[in-house]
């Protein structure tokens, strides 16, 4: 079916191999306008770049000028794309802030992490969750989100924030390490059904407590591994804990952290500290 946004992924793979240097303002609310000037050294302003080796093959999106990525920007990327043409990265040449609700789901590309790192928000479901597990199969990565708090608002309860939505075989795959030091509530389903052997995941920090979790965080979770350490304070914990490890695998370790100094069962702890281990 026509849509806007998958008119302007066609006009965009059209431009791959022919750029004519105009602005196509056929393109919805310029989501994916090309900028006028571009290979003529003006660059694009506001879109998506695609770039493609000689022979035509595209390599590389490279996502420009927006603060907010849009709902669903990418979900055609490089889709029909497969493994043995290798896959395109998606980059970002200005770091967005917010991603709209399912903003890479459905991308059958790579994922730069890297350029998120200036994202506080999510505005839904799936917002982090590329679909194609064969697409990326980086375990090598590392996912730090320094500044992401949560979602827009945060009593929408449907997260899938990191969980993949493959409609192959339903795995997931990596990153295997994900940073999220300010995040104090978790997103409900945002690691559902993922697997990997040495997850490493920290959610909240010194000073940022998690004051809740949505239901089933790490549900489904029986092939995966590793640890995962919440940072929370004692009037949360029991809560956090519950939700946390609800429906959780039997091989993924929960280390429960002070936050601030805070008493628990009676027994005092200094931020930082070990509260429990389960």
């Amino acid at each position: 079916m026509s849509t806007p946004l998958t008119d302007s992924i066609n006009a965009l793979t059209t431009y791959a191999n022919e750029v004519t240097g105009s602005s196509d303002t056929t393109l919805s609310d310029a989501v994916h306008t090309l900028a006028s000037g571009y290979g003529q050294g003006g660059g694009i302003t506001h879109g998506i770049e695609v770039v493609t080796e000689s022979s035509g093959k595209i390599t590389d999106y490279i996502v420009h000028g927006f603060e907010e990525v849009p709902p669903f920007l990418l979900n055609y990327v490089g889709y029909n794309r497969g493994s043995a043409d290798g896959y395109p990265t998606v980059s970002f040449a200005d770091k967005p802030s917010v991603l709209g609700k399912s903003a890479f789901r459905g991308m059958n590309a790579m994922l730069d992490w890297s350029g998120l790192t200036e994202v506080e928000k999510a505005g839904g479901e799936y917002a982090m969750a590329p679909a194609r597990g064969s697409a990326l199969n980086d375990t090598a990565s590392v996912v730090n989100l320094p500044k992401f708090r949560g979602f827009v608002d945060n009593t929408y309860s449907g997260g899938n924030l990191f969980r993949p939505h493959d409609n192959n075989n339903n795995r997931p795959y990596g990153p295997l390490t994900f940073n999220l030091p300010v995040c104090t509530v978790i997103p409900q389903y945002a690691w559902y059904q993922y697997a990997g052997t040495g997850l490493s995941i920290t959610i909240g920090s010194v000073g940022y407590a998690v004051t809740e979790s949505k239901g089933q965080p790490f549900g489904a979770t029986s092939n995966a591994s590793g640890t995962v350490t919440i940072y929370t304070d004692g009037s949360h914990l029991d809560a956090v804990k519950t939700a946390v490890q609800q429906n959780a695998g039997s091989n993924l370790t929960f280390v429960y952290k002070a936050a601030v100094a805070t008493t628990y069962d009676g027994t005092s702890y200094a931020a930082g500290d070990t509260i429990i281990t389960s």
